[in-house]
């Protein structure tokens, strides 16, 4: 218990701190230092003589500052969990460190601190200078929470990315940095595009940039003071003059405030030791300043380093540098927007900053209104806002214009054009492709889950879809229109799939209906028991068209094939016998064919396992409603009020149609699946059909029929071999692959070095299939091209294949470097 009270005690303290406390002269921090002036400056960095352990430090600073690394430890920087401390506790534990960079001084850490911030004192320097210098090093405590070494903590900064200047220190020892022999990092600009200023440029990561990092948004140090700490050993640039061809004009200001600051850095290491306890309480008070005071330097009287809290490390030993994580570039913040992920998407951070500028600009909507009309450009635009969805009041021109005239480029946007009703915006490219490098390495290579993450996204989490797709009838050909659905099907549930959602994908097979009735009289025929189990798709297809044949010359037949399939209807176990095994070899067979296109179906399903209660309720409910109508004892639907005609829901023989099946059927899915969306991937030549179903659901009052959609796609044509007419999947990936082998073997030399040849002609195949049908407009028709599945140039599959084969060769001994990066920030 304190002898006193404590507040008594802290006011009385306060007192004699402000009256012994050493007041500024007023003088500008930028003029001219003065403690320096008979000093001898050619005493100081002369590393040229300095001793081996510096010289050995930069060789290996200089060989491991790789961009791969800088993009990596970026990566962790939110992650890492370090510690919550005051100032002076931080330079006490930063006291434990040696730095092996630094060739004009043993001095301990403290004692280089205090002696800075005591010669800017010296000289009337604004106090949030003096706080500048006192704390210019804290970012050394990298070396406490953990590092690869002294490397990645200390010694002077330089740009990766692009090639490494010869104004840094022992340029020669950048040989054995791998950047140095990569074509894009080893030219000029790099990823960079010219002048696009030190804002926009990757620094050699180190204590200077993860200090700025932690106090930019916990201080209010002016931008002069973050200059000095972030660019301080940043020599290449402040004292060789490198670099000029990536500055612009703000970096001149930065400029001044470095060289204004790096005297007292750097010259007043050969000053007298500072008496400890007599600077302490000045200094302390500084830290400390209270918040009625201006300005405020820190907020707090403790600091988050990495903006994390933790119990402080305990150390027992001087110990030498670590390390820290993550690239977060020094961008103007955006506010949120629900529905985005910027952080695993980078493209919406750049829609926010539109929908931010246009906010503004109009007041009257919200940043979530106008991020909703952000649209992805076409013809070299990256992003379009269609003025009129706005509806707003007055005319298009006068809307965009205030727009125009609000706007003022920033980090995310750099252009605005006005055209017609339209507004095109311009990316910041230097911004988008490094967010863009980071963010695929991060997701790739740094994720919690020790799993490539990199596009995907948590947006559909806690939600299910069902995708119904594919969806073949048996008994008849795999065409090419059940192709179709099923790479666009596929690629829609690897999609949903990324973005979180729970997919349920279904091959609804057409697996009921007349036409079995007519291969059950035809298989009495023609049927054989071998070619059955051999290929059941193709023999029962046989037996459909013989006996379709003799339906032509006997009309018998179909009224035998009608009575048939009633009795299948009613449950007839002995009519339903064949039908079974039909239908489980159709579906095995199936299974290894969707393999091959790397295809997987959660359920098999058909129009058989639809339950006739589902079926009949629904009638009964259309038939309360009044919309259903007899017609010589069949049933038909009026949707003649949506001009969807009178389709027929029920036969006269009382057998079930189509759609009755398809009505049936999605109250079953969502009685077993409860799903928040149902996608049918069916082409556009069932539109009207699908328009039918779709508004009989709703019509049933079923709130989820509203999330029923409908996908639809246009036709394949010309898709035969060079002998015929494709009708099976399996002719299709066999055609794909024997092309692409007869391709492979007029390059002899690279043929024989395949080790497969003929399992790699059919993968390089069957992704020239996919990948021409996906370039294709969904909506429209396309012809099949064989020519351009074989082309190895343009997007086309096989190019698609062999584009990663360079880089994949190039980095073979290298596993994890980064994505390749383009050639130049300003090529997009």
């Amino acid at each position: 218990m304190p002898s006193v009270d404590p507040a008594v005690f802290d006011a009385v303290s306060d007192a004699i701190d402000e009256v012994n406390k050493l007041k500024g002269s007023g003088r500008a921090w930028d003029d001219a230092s003065e403690f320096d002036t008979a000093k001898d400056k050619t005493k100081f960095r002369q590393y040229e003589e300095a001793c081996d352990r510096v010289k050995n430090f930069y060789k290996e600073q200089h060989e491991k500052q790789t961009m791969e690394f800088n993009l990596n430890i970026r990566a962790q920087f939110k992650k890492a969990v370090r510690a919550r401390m005051g100032i002076w506790e931080a330079m006490e534990l930063l006291n434990t460190l040696v730095d092996e960079s630094d060739p004009d001084t043993s001095l301990s850490q403290i004692e280089h601190l205090l002696q800075t911030a005591e010669a800017i004192r010296r000289d009337g320097k604004p106090e949030w200078m003096q706080v500048a210098g006192l704390v210019h090093d804290l970012g050394k405590l990298l070396a406490v929470f953990g590092s690869e070494g002294q490397w990645d903590v200390v010694g002077d900064t330089f740009v990766v990315g692009c090639k490494f200047s010869d104004k840094i220190i022992y340029p020669e020892t950048f040989e054995g940095n791998p950047d140095s022999h990569d074509p894009v990092y080893s030219t000029q600009y790099g990823v960079y595009q010219p002048h696009c200023g030190l804002e926009n440029v990757m620094l050699s990561w180190g204590h200077d940039e993860y200090l700025y990092h932690v106090l930019k948004n916990q201080s209010s140090l002016p931008q002069e003071g973050l200059y000095m700490i972030r660019y301080h050993s940043f020599y290449p640039w402040h004292r060789e003059g490198a670099y000029q061809h990536l500055t612009n004009a703000d970096d001149e200001r930065a400029l001044e405030a470095v060289r204004a600051f790096n005297p007292y850095d750097l010259y007043s290491k050969s000053d007298e030791p500072v008496v400890l306890e007599t600077v302490k309480p000045y200094y302390q008070s500084l830290i400390a300043k209270a918040l009625n005071r201006t300005p405020v330097v820190f907020p707090t009287k403790s600091v988050s380093y990495s903006l994390y809290t933790i119990t402080r490390p305990t150390v027992h030993h001087r110990r030498t540098m670590a390390s820290l994580p993550s690239y977060i570039a020094n961008l103007p913040v955006l506010p949120q927007v629900p529905g985005t992920e910027p952080e695993r998407c980078v493209l919406d951070s750049f829609r926010i900053a539109i929908a931010k500028i246009v906010s503004e600009a109009l007041p009257q909507l919200t940043v979530e209104q106008v991020y909703a009309g952000v649209d992805y450009g076409k013809k070299g635009v990256d992003f379009t806002i269609a003025v009129p969805r706005f509806r707003l009041p007055g005319k298009v021109d006068e809307i965009a214009g205030k727009v125009l005239s609000h706007f003022k480029p920033n980090e995310w946007v750099e252009n605005v054009v006005h055209d017609k009703a339209f507004l095109h915006f311009t990316c910041r490219t230097s911004t988008l492709f490094r967010l863009v490098l980071t963010q695929v390495h991060d997701l790739t290579y740094n994720t919690e889950s020790k799993k490539p993450e990199y596009g995907t996204n948590t947006v559909g989490k806690g939600k299910k879809v069902v995708i119904e797709y594919s969806s073949p009838n048996i008994a008849k050909a795999f065409h090419v229109g059940h192709l179709r659905s099923t790479i666009i099907g596929a690629f829609l549930a690897n999609l949903y799939k990324a973005c979180g959602w729970e997919v349920v994908s279904l091959n609804y097979l057409g697996d009921w209906g007349t036409q079995f009735g007519l291969i059950a009289v035809g298989y009495e025929k023609y049927g054989n028991q071998e070619e059955l189990e051999k290929d059941a798709i193709k023999h029962l297809l046989q037996i459909y068209v013989k006996v379709n044949a003799d339906a032509e010359q006997d009309p018998t037949v179909k009224e035998e094939a009608a009575k048939f399939f009633r009795r299948m209807e009613d449950g007839d176990e002995a009519a339903l016998a064949n039908w079974r095994i039909w239908r489980e070899l159709s579906v095995k067979k199936y299974a290894e064919e969707y393999e091959r296109l790397n295809v997987r179906f959660d359920e098999y399903i058909g129009e058989s396992l639809v339950g006739k209660e589902e079926q009949d309720s629904a009638l009964e409910r259309l038939a309360e409603m009044n919309l259903i109508e007899d017609d010589k004892g069949a049933k038909r639907v009026n949707l003649d009020k949506w001009k969807l005609e009178r389709p027929i829901l029920r036969k006269k023989d009382g057998t079930s149609i189509y759609l009755t099946r398809d009505i049936g059927g999605a109250i079953q899915r969502y009685n077993k699946y409860k799903f928040d969306k149902m996608i049918y991937v069916i082409s556009s030549q069932q539109d009207l059909h699908m328009q039918q179903f779709i508004k009989v659901m709703k019509l049933l009052e079923y709130p989820w029929a509203n999330n029923i959609e409908h996908v639809n796609y246009g036709l394949v044509l010309g898709m035969s071999t060079r002998k015929g007419t494709v009708v099976f999947l399996d002719d299709i990936i066999r055609e794909a692959a024997t092309v692409m082998h007869d391709q492979m073997k007029k390059n002899e030399d690279k043929y024989n070095a395949i080790e497969n040849p003929e399992a790699v002609a059919q993968e390089v195949g069957i992704s020239g299939v996919k990948i021409q049908d996906m370039s294709a407009k969904r909506i429209n028709n396309y012809t099949f091209n064989w020519d351009r599945m074989l082309s190895f140039e343009g997007d086309t599959g096989p190019y698609l294949q062999y584009a990663p084969r360079p880089s994949c060769v190039y980095r073979a001994e290298e596993p994890r470097a980064p994505p390749a990066a383009p050639t130049r920030c300003d090529q997009h």
